[in-house]
């Protein structure tokens, strides 16, 4: 803050992806919406050009801003960013971005000051959300200097609606080729989207239309199924449709049965959308002819790759192998063999770092200041960095910016561009900002979590490889068995482990005899009740076993269990057999593991 008020922020001029800045912008955002209960929806109109030059770093800096207050002042509602052009003069280009909300509103008293520094609603607001307000000076200081302007809508109550305007130019060389092709397979296609949210339905109706498709939106569950049915008589079938897992009137799985149960000649693919964290496991979808599952908020390139490549799956509504993409399925960490460094001054901190990515299958290479970072960048070629922010000597946001300038240098003297995780101790409102700010490309907060960790990582590696997806196995081979790391939360039992003390019983040997002599009658359980068509048994025996594979980080299991539970719950039992297979299998595997763990 104290350089703008110097007058000495200066802006970067680079060719840049505009799409991917927001759009990741939006899904670094995702899981905290998902924390506060919002629907997150990101929409790019397509006119805008996606590639331009300009300051990628300030424009997303000035987007989470205005997106993280979104969030944090939103409440089980919507918060949606979008983007248009206002101007394309042929070398300059003018752009709105807006960010709005359903949350708590400004008051009119606070509407004339709420850009200046240190200014928020009123003193209950800071102390309720924290923050002080800083971040929306600084965006109107960043927003002038790209020739541009910033202001807000809002009613007391009702939610607020924060726009900027920038203006930035055309890219210098010629946009890089595209390195996926296949939107023509699109045109002419139908597709129906259902979700409970208008703007996320609206959204990704859009985006269909735009790769020339036929497209529908609906939020009531009754109309998409009557709209499938009579298309379908009328000898006009839909060809995909897309249906959202968690809806109130209905959960999604509900609604395939219901689509799988209709007598169709020419049944569309299904393909499923789901929250940040609510991944579908493999085997549902199969058991459910469920083709793909998309996160949101959902990406244009993303959705049109699942498109194509549904439309060119098997036979419609097929329990086949699902589609594997960077945003369906999470991607094998082990698999992709990435080049990592840790850059950590605390030696205890270290190895707790060296300890979490060894249990996900990696390894990496220590560093414990900034210039030991560039001095390691110019002799090997590392595709991610967790970059402590406090090191001694230079720190993680000297370092960082250093990279920035070195990665344009021609020749450049680093063997790699890498991508950069912050890793801060502090909490502060605005410490995103700042670790963007300074080039970093993801934020993670201390005490590290193993499952957060995990997240991040995913994401910085469909960055480094983008092609990276989980393989199908070859036909006729034996399918390779599921890492541990993969099935179970390999923290948990390490928690178990330090519990121990000299003289006294294993806790985790403990724990582990009486989950197995627990869940073993408790599968014979839910197999039996689903034998019978006892559906609230079955719920009550899979609900019951869903806890105790929790207790142990037997997170496949639990999801598994989870699923039974909720078929059950709605009645559809042959539905929740077509998941007992898979349970017990991989009860089998939880068992094996921990019976080894126990012996070690």
């Amino acid at each position: 803050f104290s350089k703008i008020e110097a007058g000495k922020l200066t802006l970067e001029s680079t060719d840049f992806d505009l799409r991917d800045t927001v759009e990741g912008t939006a899904e670094m955002l995702a899981q905290a919406a998902r924390n506060q209960g919002d629907e997150l929806v990101c929409r790019i109109a397509p006119e805008v050009p996606r590639f331009l030059r300009g300051d990628p770093v300030r424009i997303r800096q000035v987007l989470m801003n205005l997106l993280s207050n979104a969030i944090k002042f939103t409440h089980r509602g919507e918060v949606s960013v979008s983007l248009r052009l206002l101007e394309d003069s042929g070398s300059r280009v003018r752009l709105r971005f807006e960010v709005q909300d359903s949350g708590i509103g400004i008051s009119d008293k606070a509407k004339p000051i709420i850009f200046q520094a240190f200014t928020q609603a009123d003193g209950s607001t800071t102390r309720r959300f924290g923050g002080t307000g800083l971040g929306l000076t600084i965006s109107k200081q960043i927003v002038e200097l790209m020739e541009g302007r910033i202001g807000f809508e809002s009613t007391l109550g009702q939610g607020s609606n924060f726009w900027f305007e920038v203006v930035v130019a055309h890219p210098s060389s010629p946009p890089p080729p595209a390195l996926w092709t296949g939107r023509e397979g699109l045109a002419g296609r139908r597709v129906l989207v259902l979700d409970d949210h208008l703007l996320t339905a609206r959204c990704v109706a859009d985006y269909a239309v735009a790769c020339g498709m036929q497209a529908e939106a609906h939020t009531s569950v009754e109309a998409a199924l009557q709209r499938v049915r009579s298309e379908a008589a009328a000898g006009a079938p839909w060809d995909v449709v897309l249906v959202d897992l968690e809806m109130p009137e209905s959960d999604g799985l509900s609604v395939v049965q219901e689509l799988r149960s209709q007598p169709m000649v020419n049944p569309p693919r299904l393909v499923m959308l789901a929250n940040p964290g609510a991944r579908l496991d493999p085997a549902v979808m199969r058991a459910n002819g469920i083709t793909a599952c998309l996160v949101k908020p959902v990406k244009q390139g993303r959705l049109e790759e699942v498109l194509v490549a549904a439309l060119k799956s098997g036979a419609p509504g097929a329990a086949g192998e699902p589609i594997s993409t960077g945003d369906t399925q999470i991607v094998s960490l082990a698999a992709s063999k990435a080049r990592i460094l840790l850059a950590e001054d605390n030696p205890v901190n270290q190895q707790v770092g060296l300890r979490m990515l060894k249990s996900l299958g990696l390894r990496a290479d220590v560093a414990t200041n900034g210039h030991e970072v560039l001095a390691a960048l110019e002799r090997e070629p590392y595709d991610i960095i967790l970059m402590d922010c406090q090191m001694p000597e230079m720190d993680g946001y000297e370092t960082s910016r250093r990279i920035a300038e070195l990665v344009r240098v021609t020749p450049p003297p680093l063997k790699s561009k890498p991508f950069l995780i912050a890793v801060t101790a502090n909490a502060m409102a605005g410490d995103r900002e700042k670790c963007l700010a300074a080039g970093m490309h993801d934020y993670l907060s201390k005490p590290l979590k193993l499952i957060d960790l995990s997240r991040v990582l995913e994401r910085a590696l469909l960055c480094v490889h983008p092609a990276l997806e989980a393989s199908p196995p070859v036909q006729g081979a034996p399918a390779p068995q599921e890492s541990a790391g993969e099935s179970m939360d390999l923290s948990v039992i390490q928690g178990l482990r330090e519990l121990r003390e000299p003289g006294q019983p294993d806790p985790l040997a403990q724990l582990v005899d009486l989950f197995l002599r627990d869940s073993l009658p408790r599968v014979a359980q839910i197999e039996a009740a689903l034998l019978a068509g006892d559906a609230p048994a079955a719920a009550a025996a899979a609900h019951t076993l869903k806890g105790s594979a929790s207790n142990l980080g037997a997170r496949k299991l639990a999801a598994l269990c989870a699923t039974i539970e909720k078929q059950a719950k709605g009645g559809d039992v042959p539905a929740a057999n077509t998941v007992l297979e898979p349970l017990k299998g991989e009860f089998q595997r939880v068992q094996s593991f921990l019976k080894a763990e126990v012996e070690r």
